[in-house]
C-alpha cells in the first residue's frame, strides 16, 4: 500500500554569489497514514524548504516527491484541497478582518457544506479556546492566540495531511503547551471526525536533518569579511559594502547596502538600523544556540573560527569567542579606551565619566561604538550574563 508521503533523493539547490548552495541534500522520507512525524534540524538545514516542496510551493532540483498520490509541483491545486499547512512565520489569516471572516473564507475556498463547517468550527473553537476571539480583528490577537487560530484554519477543512513548520515559534511556555496539547490529544479527531480512538497521538518518528549544512551556515557567519566583526555578528554582511544588493523593479532601483552605523535613510529605521550594526539580542541568541548545539555534537563537530583560519573550534568554543567579541565593546583596550564610546573623548578620558558605562541600542559594525538610545539595559544588559559565563568557565 502506498505511503501517505514518499520522498526519495530530494534535493534543492540555489544560486548564490559564492556559487550553488544545496539547501536540501538527498533526503529520503516515508510517512504512513496516521503517523505523526517530527522533522528536526538546525537553522538553515532545509526543513522549511522541504515542507514547501512537499506542499507544492517550491520546485525540487532533483528527486521524487509524492503526497497522497499526487506530485506536489505538478498537481498543486488538487493537493491544496487535501493538505493543511501552518508556517510559524507566515499567516493565512486576514489581518484587519475579524477572525471569523478568515474561517468563513476557508469554507468558501474548500467548498465546505455550511452545516459541516459550523460543526467543525464549533469543535475547534472549543478545543483551542477561540470562541471569544472570533469577532476580534486578527491584528489585535496575541501571538499565542494567532497561532491557535492558524492551526484551526489549517485543520478546519479536514485535510488528509497536515504540515506544521515551526508552529510554536516565539510562543511563551503556556501557549506552547496549549498547541502541543492540541496536536497530541486532538489533532486526529479534528482531522478525521468521529474516529476518536485515534486521539492519543505521539511523535513516533524523529527525522534528523544531516549536520553537513551547519558548517556551511557558520562559514558565512564566522567570516570576518562577511558577518563576523571584532565586536560580534553584524546584521548584514560587510560583503554588501562593495557589492550592494540591487533590485530593479518598475524603473526603480531598490538597494540593500552594508551600513554599519545609523541608517542613511529614515525609511529603513533612521537611528534603528538593521542593515549592518551589531545588535545584542540576536547575538545573545546565537551564543545560546551554539551552546545547545555543542551539548548535542560535543567535540565531534568543529569549524574554522574565524573562517579561513587554521584554528578549528567546537561550537562551545565558537560561542565563547563570540561572547569575548561582544564583551570587548565595553572593556578598556590596551590604550585604556572603551570601543562603546567611540570618539567621545569626555567618556574616554575624563575620570568622572569614563567608568559610567552606557548600554546603547546597537553598535557600529566595524568599530563597536554605541549608537541609538543609550538606556537599552533590557537587551544590551545581557552582556552581564556573558561576562558571568566567562567567569564560570
Amino acid at each position: 500500500m502506498p505511503a501517505m508521503i514518499e520522498v526519495e533523493g530530494l534535493r534543492k539547490r540555489y544560486r548564490t554569489r559564492r556559487g550553488p548552495v544545496e539547501a536540501v541534500a538527498g533526503i529520503d522520507l516515508r510517512v504512513e497514514a496516521g503517523e505523526f512525524v517530527g522533522y528536526a534540524g538546525p537553522n538553515g538545514a532545509g526543513k522549511s524548504t522541504t515542507v514547501k516542496i512537499m506542499s507544492g510551493i517550491l520546485l525540487p532540483s532533483a528527486g521524487r516527491v509524492v503526497v497522497d498520490g499526487l506530485v506536489p509541483y505538478q498537481e498543486r491545486k488538487r493537493l491544496a484541497r487535501r493538505i493543511g499547512v501552518v508556517f510559524g512565520q507566515r499567516s493565512q489569516l486576514w489581518w484587519d478582518l475579524p477572525l471569523s471572516d478568515s474561517f468563513d473564507l476557508v469554507r468558501y475556498l474548500y467548498r465546505m457544506p455550511a452545516a459541516t463547517w459550523r460543526r467543525r468550527l464549533d469543535e475547534l473553537a472549543g478545543l483551542l479556546d477561540l470562541g471569544p476571539l472570533l469577532p476580534q480583528p486578527v491584528r489585535t490577537l496575541s501571538l499565542g492566540q494567532r497561532m491557535r487560530a492558524e492551526l484551526a484554519a489549517a485543520v478546519l477543512p479536514a485535510p488528509r495531511v497536515l504540515f506544521l513548520d515551526e508552529p510554536t515559534i516565539g510562543l511563551d511556555i503556556e501557549a506552547k503547551a496549549a498547541v502541543r496539547g492540541f496536536l497530541e490529544d486532538d489533532v486526529v479527531p479534528a482531522l478525521d471526525g468521529p474516529k476518536r480512538f485515534h486521539a492519543r497521538v505521539a511523535a513516533n518518528v524523529l527525522a534528523i536533518v544531516g549536520r553537513e549544512q551547519l558548517p556551511r551556515v557558520l562559514g558565512f557567519m564566522l567570516d570576518e569579511a562577511e558577518f563576523l566583526s571584532p565586536y560580534g555578528v553584524r546584521a548584514v554582511s560587510r560583503y554588501h559594502k562593495d557589492h550592494p544588493y540591487a533590485l530593479h523593479l518598475d524603473g526603480m532601483e531598490h538597494r540593500v547596502d552594508y551600513e554599519p552605523a545609523e541608517s542613511a535613510s529614515g525609511l529603513f529605521g533612521g537611528n534603528s538600523n538593521w542593515r549592518g550594526p551589531v545588535w545584542f539580542p540576536v547575538n545573545y541568541l546565537l551564543v545560546e544556540s551554539l551552546q545547545k548545539f555543542h551539548h548535542f555534537y560535543g567535540n565531534t563537530l568543529k569549524v574554522p573560527c574565524p573562517t579561513g583560519s587554521e584554528t578549528a573550534l567546537n561550537l562551545w568554543q565558537v560561542a565563547a569567542e563570540l561572547s569575548r567579541r561582544l564583551t570587548r565593546i565595553f572593556l578598556r583596550d590596551a590604550d585604556g579606551r572603551r570601543p562603546v564610546y567611540g570618539g567621545a573623548e569626555t567618556f574616554q578620558r575624563d575620570p568622572h565619566w569614563r567608568d559610567l558605562v552606557l548600554f546603547y541600542e546597537y553598535f557600529h559594525g566595524d568599530n563597536g561604538a554605541g549608537i541609538g538610545a543609550s538606556h537599552q539595559t533590557g537587551w544590551t544588559g545581557l552582556v552581564a550574563k556573558l561576562l558571568q559565563q566567562s567567569g564560570e568557565r
